[in-house]
């Protein structure tokens, strides 16, 4: 609009100059045109500049306001960060638990009074320093790798760990360490977040109860060998290979009983279970076992009555089927389908069966009557010329859910 305006008043110009009036009264009316060109113009830029500056103001109050607008959210932001940071403040000065933050290396940074409790120090001792110097030497490695993980494994942000911690006076301390991570925009750790909860009690009544468990497990064996013992005596007269076999069972009771002490008398793997009952009728990985199934835990009432069918099948098959050749081979498998589960133990490469057994003796009253009563069972065992073929199948509860 202002060129506009400067190219008008040169126009006039140029054109005065170019044609100059020769009469008097022309020029006057000429002169009085352009005095009115001119005041249009001057009005012309006056409002021009009213409405520029109007809009200046306009921008101005509008540049205020947003400003307004924006210091208050910026004032709430930041008390909403105060408050933020007063309720982590407290939380972590009164917490339960010991509580911590460290750098990525592993320095603490701050430290709550419950953890630098646990530990018999004030926080201002521990800040500063390496977590390392309070781990136990046996737990350091593992302290280290799983702290790598969380920078080896992006996707990773946390991990719980049980480990000990030393205290001041050198007693040990077990936590169990519960530990996150904040990453930055690039995904690289900015603070790692600790949270420590003292469970040397824990610990110690495990202790106490594996001892116990394992004294038990001593005297068990104990009287084992005394039953041994009178079984030989009162058997004397009896032939050796009640005595012999009488002996087997007794120990596939305390091969069942040394792993579940080992499990705190819990559950244990189902492979574990079949390896201890048949350990000793030949070495695993060779040529005579092949052993096929998923990984399920089994209860130790379920372990006594399944292991005991499982040393009277080895025990029948070292007599008299595959185990008894160097060329047989027994083939365990398992399965689960929903709640069913199913067991297998198949003979090949033995000497021929010829006929079923005329009775029915011990070992067959275990494989058959105390499978069904015990897991309320469906079994099946098929003598068969190429080999002894032994089925069952009970409810998938039954193997881990018995009392």
């Amino acid at each position: 609009t202002a060129a506009a305006i400067f190219l008008l008043v040169a126009l006039i110009g140029f054109f005065a100059q170019a044609h100059p009036a020769t009469d008097p009264g022309q020029s006057l009316v000429r002169q009085h045109a352009i005095s009115q060109i001119l005041v249009l113009v001057l009005a012309t830029t006056g409002y021009v500049v009213a409405a520029a500056v109007r809009q200046h103001r306009l921008a101005v109050e509008a540049l205020a306001a947003n400003n307004n607008q924006l210091e208050v959210r910026v004032r709430e932001r930041m008390q909403e960060v105060e408050l933020a940071q007063r309720q982590f403040q407290t939380m972590f000065e009164s917490a339960a638990v010991g509580m911590s933050i460290v750098d990525p290396c592993g320095t603490l940074l701050r430290v709550n009074p419950n953890f630098a409790e646990m530990l018999g120090y004030h926080p201002e001792e521990m800040e500063h320093r390496h977590v390392d110097s309070f781990t136990h030497p046996d737990d350091v490695q593992k302290t280290s790798d799983a702290r790598d993980q969380l920078h080896d494994e992006v996707l990773k942000d946390s991990y719980v760990l049980e480990k000990r911690y030393l205290r001041k006076d050198g007693e040990i301390v077990w936590g169990l360490t519960s530990v996150s991570c904040v990453r930055g925009p690039d995904g690289a750790i900015i603070l790692v977040i600790k949270i420590i909860q003292d469970i040397s009690a824990r610990k110690e009544w495990e202790a106490t109860r594996q001892m116990l468990m394992h004294e038990v497990n001593h005297r068990s064996k104990n009287l084992l060998s005394l039953i041994q013992a009178i079984a030989r005596q009162t058997g004397a007269k009896a032939s050796h290979a009640f005595y012999e076999s009488f002996t087997r069972r007794l120990h596939a009771l305390a091969a069942n009983q040394d792993i579940l002490v080992r499990n705190s008398w819990e559950s244990i793997q189902i492979q574990d279970l079949i390896k201890a009952q048949l350990a000793p009728f030949g070495a695993w990985g060779g040529p005579q076992f092949r052993l096929s199934g998923p990984d399920l835990r089994v209860s130790a009432r379920a372990a006594q009555g399944l292991g005991m069918a499982l040393h009277e099948l080895a025990t029948n098959a070292a007599k008299y089927g595959s185990l008894s050749t160097d060329t047989g081979t027994v083939v365990i498998t398992w399965h689960a389908e929903g709640d069913s589960f199913g067991m297998t133990w198949q003979e090949t490469g033995g000497p021929a069966v010829l006929h079923p057994p005329k009775s029915t003796g011990f070992g067959t009253t275990v494989i058959d009557t105390l499978i069904r009563s015990t897991f309320g069972a469906e079994v099946g065992i098929d003598y068969a010329p190429g080999g002894l073929t032994w089925r069952c199948r009970f409810p998938l509860s039954a193997l881990n859910t018995l009392p």
